[in-house]
Formats: structure tokens, sequence, C-alpha cells
């Protein structure tokens, strides 16, 4: 029966599934020609020939259908393509043609197929609720465990990359005046700090370069001291932080949106559209969960503020690549990063010996809110079927005439922030 087959959770346009399982049911089923040699073996009688003939042509209908390009957004569970208890499980070579076609009944004329179209939708747009990402350590299921390894969610965090603006002395010689910037490209890739380097000339004697893959304290410093010896700088400031959350052993699509739209967005970000692109090219993500799906389900990254104006921007996306290299499937994961750069990084203090407290700093923005536990059956709907910035900090005045920064059914979540927060001190222990 279906309970014996590998544990299935179903999404959006996953029919292939259910039409691969038709494919072999078909492939099984006699071929015209044998179903022939089949009617002369048997002497067949003409009502017998008329009622194969009806089945077959029903059983060519109903894959036909089935199989349309209408269906592509459909999908079902296992429990909604079961079998009735007194037909047999699969259908096998040799069985009688009609117990097949019963067989196959059983999927066209199910009346909850459609039900659960709808029901697979729904638990979609459930799933875009930061709930949904489970926290606890004893993510366990014995039962679960005897058909599949479930792997504990976890988090990491890391420095995607930094910009430093270095300000060379006066008494440095370059080999090239008129292309300094290029000097100071084969300093970085003689010293084995950035084989593919940026550099650029943002004034006489000021340049800015990028670092990546920060993720120790002794690398940084290392390089910082290679600048020095060679350039003896005035002064090296970081004038762009990337910092970014990974969660691991996620389901990716609904998590994007969980994750956006539970987002503590203060009011210093300069614009809070949302806006779902590829390479690059950017719309307005939609305000229905379902439809937004798809675009995410197309592999869209999610950005709120802008991308080059303004202190904050926050993009949310499932890391396939780095670097434009595919990674190993057990690398995917998903993926929130948040830049940092303007007057908001110097007022932090923005000096290149600052790091440890720039990233601790940075890393404050990216913080979560959820549903109150008290939340109102109107508020969970509109929470779960909209994608917005739930988490958008308004002054509001609560029911107990206190000022805060949410509506009254929106909160922090504590139990998150915490996995986040330790994640974070993993990080800057190191640095």
């Amino acid at each position: 029966m279906i309970e014996h087959l590998p544990f299935h959770i179903y999404t959006v346009g996953k029919t292939e599934q259910v039409t691969n399982e038709l494919e072999v049911i078909v492939a099984v089923l006699p071929s015209k020609a044998v179903r022939q040699d089949m009617e002369i073996t048997q002497y067949l009688g003409p009502r017998e020939q008329r009622e194969t003939d009806e089945a077959t042509a029903e059983l060519g209908a109903f894959v036909a259908d089935f199989m349309s390009d209408d269906q592509a957004d459909s999908a079902v569970t296992w429990d909604d393509i079961e079998i009735k208890a007194e037909l047999p499980a699969t259908v096998v070579q040799g069985m009688p043609f009609r117990t097949a076609c019963d067989v196959l009944d059983e999927y066209s004329n199910r009346a909850s197929i459609k039900q659960s179209i709808i029901e697979a939708r729904k638990i979609e747009v459930q799933a875009t609720d930061i709930n949904c990402f489970d926290s606890k350590p004893e993510f366990n299921s014995p039962h679960m465990n005897k058909y599949f390894k479930i792997k504990k969610p976890r988090i990491t965090a890391v420095i995607d990359w930094l910009r430093l603006e270095i300000l060379i002395s006066e008494g440095y010689k370059f080999k090239r005046p008129t292309q300094p910037y290029n000097d100071i490209k084969d300093f970085l890739k003689a010293k084995s700090i950035n084989d593919n380097p940026y550099v650029k000339q943002t004034g006489g004697r000021t340049f800015e370069l990028d670092l990546h893959d920060v993720s120790t304290g002794n690398d940084y410093t290392d390089i910082l001291n290679k600048l020095r010896a060679e350039y003896e700088p005035r002064s090296i400031k970081v004038v762009t932080l990337e910092v970014s959350l990974d969660f691991w052993n996620v389901s990716a699509s609904s998590f994007l949106l969980a994750l956006q739209k539970s987002l503590r967005v203060d009011k210093r970000f300069e614009n809070t559209d949302l806006r779902a692109y590829n390479d690059d090219k950017g719309s307005f993500l939609p305000t229905n969960s379902v439809t937004a799906m798809k675009r995410v389900h197309d592999g869209h990254t999610i950005g709120i503020g802008h991308k080059h104006n303004g202190d904050l921007y926050v993009r949310t996306y499932y890391k396939v690549k780095d670097r434009g290299q595919a990674l190993p499937r057990d690398q995917y994961r998903t993926r929130i990063e948040i830049n940092v750069r303007g007057e908001t990084l110097v007022s932090m203090g923005n000096d290149a010996d600052n790091l440890k407290h720039l990233t601790n700093k940075s890393f404050k923005f990216l913080r979560f809110t959820h549903l109150k536990d008290d939340a109102t059956p109107e508020q969970i709907a509109e929470y779960r079927k909209f994608v917005g910035l739930f988490g958008k900090e308004i002054s509001v005045i609560s029911k107990s005439r206190n000022k805060r920064p949410h509506p009254d059914h929106i909160e922090s979540y504590a139990k998150l922030n915490k996995v986040v927060s330790t994640a974070v001190s993993n990080l800057i222990r190191n640095l």
C-alpha cells in the first residue's frame, strides 16, 4: 500500500511525480497488438470485445487528460491516490486488463484529487510562516528514520565580503603612475590576497579593494599587515561589509518568503519595496503568497532596499552556486545577507582594525519576528496569505497604551534570534 512507499512531501508544481507513476502503470499494460493476440487466444465474444474496447478508450482519455498542459501546476499527495483496499496495490505484468482499468479508475474518479490540490496550495502558504523552521535541538523522528535520514536544521554565520578604502602615503612611488590601480592588482595577486582583484581609484591616492572569504581574524590581520608594509597608508577603512546567515537542511522556496516576511526592518532602510529578480532584472514581488511562491520556485532572489543607494540592502535566495560555479548538492542552502555601508557603517567606527565589532553590529540587522500565539484567526490568515514586511518597525500604540515598534499581533521571535546569536558568536570568536 501507499504507506509503504518512501515518505513524500508535496509542493505545487510537482505533478511529474504522479505522471511518472502513471507512465509506469501504462508501460506494463499489454500493448494493442498483444491484446489482439489475447483476444484470439481467449475467444472473446462480441459483448466482451465491446467492453474491452470501451475500457481501452476510457484509459486513453484519462491518461491524455491527466498529462495535459493545464494540469502542470497541480499536485497531489500519496494519500490522495491511494488504491481501494479491495483492489491490488500495484499493476503488474499479466494482470487482467479489466483489473488494471479499475486501478486507473481509482486515480481518475477520486473526488478528493481536486480538493487535494487546494489543500496543497494552502500548505504552501502556511509554510511561509517563519515558525516552519524548527530550531529545537531534539529534531528527531524514529518513525521517519525508517525511511530516510532526517537532517537537523542549523544556522551558520559568515562574512560574505568587505570593501576596504585605503589612502596611500604621498611618498609611495607607483611603477605605473598613470595606472596605479593595476600596480595594486599585481600586488594583491603576488601576495595571494586575491587572485581576481577588484581595485578602483576613487581619489588621487585613495583606492577601494574587495576581500572575500574572510573567515578568521588571523588571515584578515595578515592581509592588513601586508598592505601596511607595502603602502604605509594614512588610513584603511571598511566602507562596505556584507554578512550572511545560511540556513541548512531547510526547504528552500517557502522558507525564503518566511524569512523576508519576518525580518525586522528598521527605519534605516531607505526603500522597503520587495523585489524578485533573476540576473538583476528586478520586478515587484506579488503580494499573494502562492503567486510569489512561483517566482521563488523559478530561482528568483528577493531584495529589500536599494542595491546601490542607501545604507542597508538585504537579499534572500537559495544558494546553489559560488562565484559562478555550481556547488555540491549537500552545500545548497537558504541564505539571507545584508550589505551595510554609508553613514550607518561609519557610525559604528569603521576603521579596518575594528572588523569584529563591525561584524557583530551588522548581524544585529538580521533579527526576526513572528505571530504571537494569541493572534486572531483573521490575523493568522492575513499573515499566511499575503507577502509583506510584517516585521517592519512602525510606531504604534498597543492595547495597553504603550508605544511599541510592531502591531500587537507581531513580536520578536526570541527562539530563532537566540539560535542566530549563537551562530554569530561562533563566527566572531574566530575574528
